[in-house]
C-alpha cells in the first residue's frame, strides 16, 4: 500500500483539484513542482493505477483516482471518529 500519509496526500490532491494544474498547487502547498509531480507519480505507479487525468486543463482525477480520493476521504473520517 502507498507508505505516505494519507492525510498529507488528501491535502495534495485537494490543492492540485482546486488549481487544476502542479504548478499553482505546489506553490500553494510551499513543495517544489517537481517534488509534487514526482510524488502523484509514485502514489500512482504503487497503486498501478492513474489517479489525475493528464489530458485535461484543469488537471481532473480518473474514475480511478475519484474511488480512491474518496477512500482517502474516509479514512481520514474513521481516524477523526476514533479519536
Amino acid at each position: 500500500m502507498v507508505q505516505m500519509d494519507s492525510p498529507v496526500l488528501l491535502q495534495y490532491l485537494d490543492i492540485l483539484l482546486k488549481h487544476g494544474n502542479y504548478t499553482k498547487a505546489a506553490k500553494d502547498l510551499y513543495v517544489s513542482q517537481p517534488y509534487l509531480t514526482q510524488t502523484i507519480k509514485k502514489v500512482e505507479k504503487e497503486l498501478g493505477i492513474d489517479i489525475i487525468n493528464r489530458k485535461t486543463n484543469p488537471l481532473q482525477l480518473t474514475e480511478a483516482g475519484r474511488i480512491y480520493y474518496q477512500y482517502l476521504n474516509s479514512l481520514e473520517t474513521q481516524q477523526e471518529q476514533f479519536l
